[in-house]
């Protein structure tokens, strides 16, 4: 079911659908903001939102959602959704409400690139501290080959968590979030294939990544966070303005450069039968850090690492690694190494 609306419904009073056991509700709002309340409404699988015909959407705020329905973005006739989307659950009481959106970029980059609002209970726009009842927000990205770039607003999504879902096998598509809202204090990207771009706001935040990528734009707050990513890639990610900042990370694969800035605390778990080299890097990755600490490893892992000129790194901690060799290489430049302590391994150091 498709349907192309212009002001229906206002911000205090919204229109009431009943619309029952449809599986696809397509909403296309031109002109106008919308306001609809679905709480007459029953069994609706995915309400899909979007432009019509390449012309300017208007904002479509939702009310009375039942969780289990999914929100769609840019499944329209071309494919985009370039507006504000609200959306408000029927009962926000529970500890587990979950609001659900499902991208759809199946045309050019952007083509979806919009703002959204979760769970405050109010049917207009609002930015900044949100008290919210919505536990968690899902963003899943299609698995298509057409990896468009993605671009969503999330300022006004106060939920605790947000999920990120998805994305094709070929790591292309990028998918930029802006500023997270500061209630979100959880970010899991963890099965997410794509690139990600977020920067974090002034609350402690927790975010995992599945794929560490120099193409990934990861900016944290102010505050202590912690990133862990579940395959370090040449990361060029930032701790922010925090004071222990921590960067959990695995290494999976050889070669590896240096280039995440601000993490006083380094873990890295390297994987069984990896050989791998950490090239320098003068300022980055361990070298910028106060912490380090390296894990993992089996009878046929080796670890070789580079120190350029450590400024503040006061412990280097090698015990919980469990690999075959260590090789590390200190060019200290202009620091001194006065309160450094290196802690060896099981294996054979040098």
């Amino acid at each position: 079911m498709t349907a192309t609306i212009n002001a229906l419904g206002t911000s205090t009073a919204s229109a009431v659908l009943d619309i029952d056991n449809v599986e696809v509700l397509t909403l296309q709002p031109v002109t106008a903001a919308s306001y609809l309340d679905l709480s007459g409404s029953a069994s609706l699988g995915t309400v899909n939102v979007g432009n019509a015909n390449a012309t300017a959407m208007a904002t479509l705020a939702l009310a009375g959602v039942d969780s289990a329905t999914k929100i769609g973005l840019g499944a329209t006739t071309d494919t985009e959704m370039k507006g504000t989307v609200i959306v408000n659950l029927a009962d926000e009481s529970g500890t587990d409400d979950t609001v659900t959106f499902v991208i759809n970029e199946g045309g050019a980059d952007n083509d979806v690139n919009g703002t959204l609002q979760v769970g405050i209970g109010a049917t207009t726009l609002t930015t900044g501290t949100i008290s919210t009842g919505v536990e968690k927000t899902i963003i899943q990205a299609d698995d298509d080959a057409n990896n468009a770039d993605v671009t969503l607003d999330v300022t006004a999504v106060a939920s605790a968590e947000l999920e990120i879902t998805g994305g094709a096998t070929v790591q292309d598509e990028v998918l930029t979030l802006g500023t997270l809202n500061a209630k979100t204090t959880t970010v899991t990207a963890s099965s997410f294939t794509g690139l990600l771009s977020v920067t974090g706001s002034a609350s402690a935040t927790t975010m995992s990544v599945k794929q560490g990528n120099a193409n990934n734009t990861i900016v944290l707050g102010g505050a202590n966070d912690t990133l862990t990513l579940t395959k370090l890639g040449n990361d060029d990610a930032n701790g922010g303005g925090g004071t222990g900042d921590t960067l959990n990370a695995t290494i999976a694969t050889g070669t590896q450069t240096e280039a995440t800035t601000n993490f006083e605390i380094i873990n890295y778990t390297i994987g069984n039968n990896v050989q791998t080299v950490v090239s320098e890097g003068n300022g980055a990755g361990i070298d910028g850090a106060v912490t380090f600490s390296l894990l993992g490893g089996d009878a046929l892992t080796t670890y070789s690492h580079t120190l350029h000129s450590p400024a503040n790194l006061t412990t280097y901690n090698m015990a919980g690694y469990t690999g075959k060799s260590t090789d590390v290489n200190i060019l200290v430049g202009g620091n001194s190494l006065t309160d450094l302590t290196i802690t060896g391994s099981a294996g054979a150091d040098t």
